[in-house]
């Protein structure tokens, strides 16, 4: 995967995040079964940077 492939996952993840229709809880459950996944294909996958893109555009999503 590339980095442009990691930042849709997070714009996707994030959007979800500040849609009040979804539960916060079932979205990060996903993020985090994700992050799995993506560690065992890239063991140079970056945690920390993919939750910082997540909430990037989580707060360019939130409608306030």
């Amino acid at each position: 995967m590339t980095r442009k492939d990691y930042d849709l996952l997070a714009a996707c993840i994030g959007g979800s995040l500040s849609d009040s229709r979804n539960s916060s809880d079932t979205v990060y459950d996903l993020m985090r079964r994700l992050v799995c996944e993506l560690r065992l294909d890239n063991p140079k996958f970056d945690v920390d940077k993919f939750s910082q893109r997540v909430e990037y555009w989580k707060r360019s999503h939130s409608n306030g």
